[in-house]
């Protein structure tokens, strides 16, 4: 890929090894209706040079799986990163240990993290609409915080009401966990 886009539709299982070699892109994450009640399960690497963006788009009622280990391009530590979008009205899950600290966007239906360490540590954005769903106890430290396309939130915690976060809401974060903005 030379500063493309990949599109890769997932009925079941796939394991891709996204690398772009020394070129930007995105890499897309996508179902397709015949997919719809399907648990789909992807392992998703983001390996070399430029930034790279991960896209996860599910417009039906199913759900997908990242459970593989995302992060930024290895050998451009420091200078690149990856980002995660999630996009779509379904819900896809992050279940692998990730590392990226690129910005995580959340600009449709539900992107929930089954641990705290899935969550990229970079900037998180949940747009109006659109819910962080966090399914672990404890705590991921956050670069900064956003909600509704306004500006960024003040330092502290962040959760819904069945967690223990100082700043609770219900209209973009479920779950028991909370997101820790970094003074």
């Amino acid at each position: 890929m030379l500063g493309g886009i990949v599109f890769l539709a997932i009925l079941e299982t796939v394991q891709a090894q996204y690398t772009g070699w020394q070129h930007s892109g995105s890499l897309y994450l996508l179902t397709t209706p015949e997919g719809a009640n399907l648990p789909a399960t992807a392992s998703v690497l983001s390996g070399h040079s430029a930034n790279k963006a991960i896209v996860l788009t599910w417009d039906t009622v199913g759900q997908g799986e990242i459970s593989g280990h995302i992060f930024n391009p290895h050998d451009r530590a420091g200078k690149s990163t990856t980002s995660v979008t999630k996009s779509g009205s379904g819900t896809w899950t992050l279940s692998g240990t990730n590392s990226y600290t690129g910005p995580t966007r959340v600009a449709g239906g539900v992107l929930a993290c089954a641990a705290s360490d899935v969550l990229g540590s970079g900037l998180l954005d949940i747009s109006s609409g659109a819910k962080l769903q966090l399914n672990y106890a404890g705590t991921r430290k956050i670069a900064a915080l956003t909600l509704n396309g306004g500006a960024a939130q003040a330092a502290g915690t962040y959760g819904s009401t069945a967690s223990p976060a100082t700043h609770k809401n219900d209209t973009c974060f479920s779950g028991p966990g909370t997101v820790t903005v970094a003074p």
